[in-house]
């Protein structure tokens, strides 16, 4: 993930944009630990407890995939770094 990341930020950018995927990668596994342990302790399934953590950021993530990701099969590798 962390390589990714760095990967396809510019490079005076790869610092910055790797701290902040760290950073919400420790934000979101503290919250979700946070907030399993208040479901589980409420009496939830632990199935139920993971799908409803879980299902907003999937949904998120696959609508900004949908919107945001380009389709590349064909692209010019040379055209790629001057859009």
């Amino acid at each position: 993930m962390w390589i990714m990341a760095a990967e396809k930020a510019p490079t005076e950018n790869r610092a910055s944009s790797t701290a902040a995927i760290t950073l919400l990668s420790y934000v979101g596994l503290f919250t979700g630990l946070i907030l399993l342990t208040v479901m589980l302790a409420g009496g939830m399934a632990i199935t139920t407890a993971c799908l409803i953590i879980t299902m907003p950021t999937l949904i998120t993530s696959m609508i900004l995939l949908m919107t945001k990701v380009k389709e590349t099969k064909g692209t010019d590798l040379e055209s790629v770094g001057r859009e």
